[in-house]
């Protein structure tokens, strides 16, 4: 049996947390767990505190049980776990800031990473949602480039150059049509 990659799941409230945890623990069914231990956890700042050290250092292992973790910005910034090769946002992320910060938790070990935001339209009202946020999903340029170019600094050389044929869903895409 292979191993799932370890992949963690951003969404903006509790209530959708619970929501998402729920629809993949059912459609696992009982490959829910390994042994004792639950291959998904759920991690808001509602979870008791020794629930979310047991969550953190469990998934902190190379070899941990864990291979999903599903929560919101609570999974907090400095949280350096080098093999999370999934990240993935249900609903667009609050601000490119925001963004950035949950993506940069995936593949921080060099190996290849992915990053997925599934935007749907609630979730770009303006209301909750940044400017810059929505014409990133909405665009049909490289994301990584529009991301990047929002923390521009002047007089500092631009991004362009770190950007690769396989570093977004678009740039994947235009490969194909060479």
């Amino acid at each position: 049996m292979s191993v799932s990659p370890k992949t963690l799941i951003f969404c903006r409230s509790i209530p959708t947390v619970a929501e998402i945890f729920l629809l993949i623990n059912d459609e696992l069914g009982e490959k829910r767990f390994c042994g004792d231990y639950r291959l998904v956890e759920m991690f808001h700042s509602a979870i008791p505190e020794d629930r979310k050290k047991y969550i953190l250092e469990e998934f902190k292992k190379t070899d941990s049980k864990i291979r999903c973790v599903i929560a919101t910005v609570a999974f907090g910034m400095g949280i350096d776990i080098p093999d999370i090769r999934n990240v993935v946002h249900w609903g667009a992320p609050k601000s490119i800031l925001s963004y950035w910060q949950e993506v940069g938790r995936c593949a921080r070990d060099g190996k290849d990473g992915v990053a997925v935001c599934y935007a749907y339209a609630r979730s770009l009202h303006k209301n909750i949602t940044s400017s810059d946020v929505v014409d990133m999903v909405k665009s049909t340029s490289c994301v990584r480039r529009a991301t990047l170019a929002n923390f521009a600094i002047p007089g500092v050389t631009s991004v362009n150059h770190i950007v690769n044929s396989r570093c977004c869903c678009i740039c994947d895409m235009d490969i194909w049509k060479r």
